[in-house]
């Protein structure tokens, strides 16, 4: 993907994706068990080879007003693969 191989040639940028992993292990937090209970939305490209779509499922279980959209032909950058279509969910999810 070229979005790929652009984001990760900026100096620093695979240092800090690699410190976020490290530091999400390291440092565990004990509120993610926490049910999220404001308006949730959630855009996720099917496409997505990095995480699974099971994941954006699952997630409904932590919120208690969530919204998930999907997008078949997106994949992990989906606000790159598809603008048009995220830009639209999410201005109609911030009208409501």
């Amino acid at each position: 993907m070229i979005f790929d191989s652009f984001f990760f040639a900026i100096i620093g940028t695979p240092t800090a994706a690699i410190n976020y992993y490290r530091a999400l292990f390291r440092y565990p937090r004990d509120d993610l068990q926490k049910r999220i209970t404001v308006p949730v939305l959630i855009v996720w490209g099917c496409q997505d080879r990095a995480l699974g779509e099971e994941l954006a499922d699952a997630s409904q279980n932590y919120c208690s007003d969530v919204r998930l959209k999907k997008i078949r032909n997106a994949s992990h950058w989906v606000q790159q693969d598809a603008p048009d279509e995220v830009n639209n969910y999410m201005e109609t999810f911030l009208n409501e």
